[in-house]
């Protein structure tokens, strides 16, 4: 439990301090760790009762969601840009801020 805490901790705090939203760099795999992390840190909140990072985790998918193409409803990786509505976006990308909404509701 130490361990995973300090893994998010690091992740919230560290990680994503530029824009306090979770980090996006180029590359195809980029994509998926948004995902892959949702899934880890729903257990934390919701099995280990650790909700101090639901505000960070409902900030990611408001911004992230606002920031999406409106037209074709997809999200890119990098929350805090607005996805161009010609951008191409593969699906590891576009799987993040899906990832947290069906893991993370709004209530």
């Amino acid at each position: 439990m130490d361990n995973a805490i300090l893994g998010t901790d690091y992740t919230v705090n560290e990680m994503s301090a530029a824009h306090n939203l979770l980090p996006f760099e180029s590359g195809i795999e980029q994509g998926i760790y948004t995902a892959i992390f949702a899934q880890y840190v729903a257990m934390l909140v919701y099995d280990c009762g650790q909700t101090q990072y639901l505000p960070f985790l409902k900030r990611n998918i408001e911004v992230g969601w606002s920031n999406r193409d409106k037209t074709r409803n997809i999200c890119g990786g990098e929350y805090e840009k607005a996805l161009p509505a010609d951008a191409v976006v593969d699906s590891y990308t576009a799987s993040g801020i899906p990832a947290l909404m069906l893991l993370f509701p709004a209530n």
